[in-house]
């Protein structure tokens, strides 16, 4: 008996992640000031990239403010191999967001602070001005005095998007 055609409909149902900025409360959640100085949500959890294209994720926030996290750095002044270190900070929860976290490098003797604040750009992306401290492990106090850099970076979130949507696929075929 020919079978002319068969259609079989495959539905695989997504997962969305969180959303950029989630405006429904929640620990981690800060009153942010757009760029033109409007209220907006900015949520730290999740994936950022600096300018310098370092990657950093921030785990949820705590009811204190207390996150953790870790960093990949795009940049170094070592030659040893690069590799993921822990951060731990705090963010303010109300009022604007400012923050400040801890890296501890985990293939150098250093350690930065960074500390900032976070804004709504005018593509309505959260994103963080950070200045920070980074302390290089000194020999001797002789060299102590060149031991401290200072510098500014930029980070931007990285959006989120769905891991999968509802996709159907059709496929047709005809058997004699």
């Amino acid at each position: 008996m020919p079978f002319s055609s068969l259609l079989q409909t495959i539905s695989i149902v997504g997962i969305l992640l969180p959303n950029l900025c989630d405006t429904a409360g929640g620990y981690g959640h800060g009153l942010g000031k757009s760029l033109d100085g409007q209220p907006a949500q900015c949520n730290l959890t999740g994936q950022w990239m600096n300018n310098l294209g370092s990657n950093m994720t921030i785990s949820a926030v705590s009811r204190n403010g207390l996150f953790s996290g870790v960093y990949l750095t795009a940049v170094s002044a070592t030659n040893k191999t690069i590799m993921e270190s822990p951060l731990i900070g705090y963010q303010q929860l109300k009022g604007s967001p400012t923050i400040g976290f801890t890296v501890k490098w985990t293939f150098s003797d250093s350690i930065t602070v960074f500390t900032g604040q976070c804004f709504i750009n005018g593509k309505g992306r959260p994103v963080l001005l950070m200045s920070w401290l980074l302390r290089s492990d000194s020999d001797n106090i002789k060299d102590d005095w060149k031991q401290t850099r200072v510098g500014f970076n930029n980070f931007e979130k990285l959006p989120t998007i769905p891991i999968g949507n509802v996709l159907e696929i059709k496929r047709t075929s005809d058997e004699d």
